[in-house]
């Protein structure tokens, strides 16, 4: 599949958008005379002048069509200069900001034009891993700020609900996040369900972000992982002001990959199952298809929820070649919760799409 990004406005910065794409080889760059109807189109407008509130009439239209389907994001450098250079229409849609003085936010512009196209999950789901006894304050730091860039992490002393099976919600949310950011500390090793996380990390291609401090350079290897040998002691992290945000450009640095690693994993799994039982089954822009049984299928990096369904099936409905084919998303079920499984036994009866857990 081919995505496109068209540039409105004034862009101050082509080189890192050039940059970017050589990262993301699926998207392309396009022109208003260029691009492809038919293709995902996201376009980027660029508040840089105060004259880019009068658009263009050969924009405009352009511009309403992807209000419309939600395919446009206004850019400014700061906040305060969203009202002054981004027109009437633009200034109800959340603005992003590539901010002077945060070389990171390119990064960020990086991972929402991969989120925008399915590149990378757009649930941005993190599991942090720690020991409480080395560095429970740098954990809590590290999911509020997480939460302030729009994460949805998860930490155990935040995130279980009293009532509720600790271990059973916990390995749930391990295997259902798109990264895990370990705190590697000298007491985890000896800690068994800091272990058990670890383990599991590596047993279901979990991608990890190793942060270790002071931790023998050999010990604890990861299947996939990034490791900052930050030669930081447990006792100085509360001193050092720019670690946490150190942390997160580092995971933010490693999110795409970290995606498709995880995809890797459910389409291998997957081809296993399909040559045991004979389907041949051949990838098709985005999709997976076996004309012997008439079914397609869909890879998720995470737990299927109903809003998934629905727009697995709508990415489905534009692949007519596909519409009487039996529609699947295909996940890794080990360590869902047994009420979770519930809801997509549920769904499966009665929705026009169905679920396939990779594992069973």
């Amino acid at each position: 599949m081919t995505y496109q990004i068209l540039l409105l406005g004034t862009p101050w910065n082509d080189i890192d958008i050039d940059n970017i794409l050589k990262e993301l080889p699926d998207v392309k760059r396009v022109t208003r005379d260029t691009f492809d109807k038919d293709l995902p189109l996201l376009v980027l407008y660029f508040g840089n002048s105060t004259s880019d509130i009068n658009v263009e009439e050969s924009s405009e239209k352009l511009i309403k069509d992807a209000i419309v389907h939600r395919a446009i994001q206004p850019i400014t450098k700061e906040a305060d200069e969203f009202k002054t250079m981004i027109p009437d229409n633009l200034r109800k849609i959340n603005g992003f900001f590539l901010k002077k003085d945060d070389p990171c936010s390119i990064q960020r512009l990086k991972n929402f034009i991969a989120s925008y196209f399915g590149l990378i999950n757009s649930n941005k789901k993190v599991f942090i891993s720690y020991c409480r006894d080395d560095i429970e304050n740098l954990a809590q730091k590290i999911f509020d700020e997480l939460v302030k860039r729009k994460y949805h992490p998860f930490l155990d002393s935040y995130s279980i609900n009293t009532g509720v099976d600790f271990q059973e919600y916990l390995r749930h949310e391990l295997v259902d996040s798109d990264i895990i950011i370990l705190l590697d500390t000298p007491k985890f090793n000896s800690r068994p369900y800091c272990m058990e996380e670890f383990n599991i990390a590596n047993q279901e291609k979990i991608p990890v972000l190793d942060i270790r401090f002071q931790i023998d350079p050999r010990s604890n290897f990861h299947m996939f992982c990034d490791y900052w040998e930050t030669e930081i002691s447990c006792k100085d992290v509360n001193v050092n002001e720019k670690l946490v945000g150190e942390i997160l450009d580092r995971m933010e640095k490693c999110m795409v990959r970290a995606y498709h690693f995880k995809k890797k994993h459910i389409l291998e799994e997957f081809d296993v199952k399909c040559k045991r039982s004979g389907k041949n089954v051949v990838e098709q822009g985005g999709f997976l298809s076996c004309d012997q049984t008439h079914e397609c299928f869909y890879p998720l990096t995470r737990i299927p929820s109903a809003k998934d369904l629905y727009d697995v099936n709508e990415k489905f409905n534009t692949k007519p070649i596909l519409s009487s084919y039996n529609k699947q998303i295909l996940y890794n079920g080990n360590y869902c919760r047994a009420d979770i499984q519930e809801e997509l036994k549920w769904l499966n009866e009665h929705l026009p799409i169905g679920t396939f857990n990779i594992t069973k």
